[in-house]
C-alpha cells in the first residue's frame, strides 16, 4: 500500500522512528482492509 511505503520512507530519513512506524503499520493495514472491503461491496 502506498500509505506504508511513504511511511517505511519517513523512517529511513529518520523523520519517524521505529517505534512510531510499528504503532501506526498495524492501522494502516487495518484501514487498507476496510476501503478493500468497501470497494468490494460497491461493485
Amino acid at each position: 500500500m502506498e500509505t506504508q511505503s511513504q511511511l517505511e520512507i519517513a523512517h529511513l530519513l529518520n523523520y519517524i522512528t521505529k517505534e512510531s512506524l510499528d504503532e501506526i503499520d498495524p492501522k494502516t493495514e487495518e484501514i487498507a482492509r476496510m476501503l478493500s472491503g468497501l470497494k468490494s461491496s460497491k461493485k
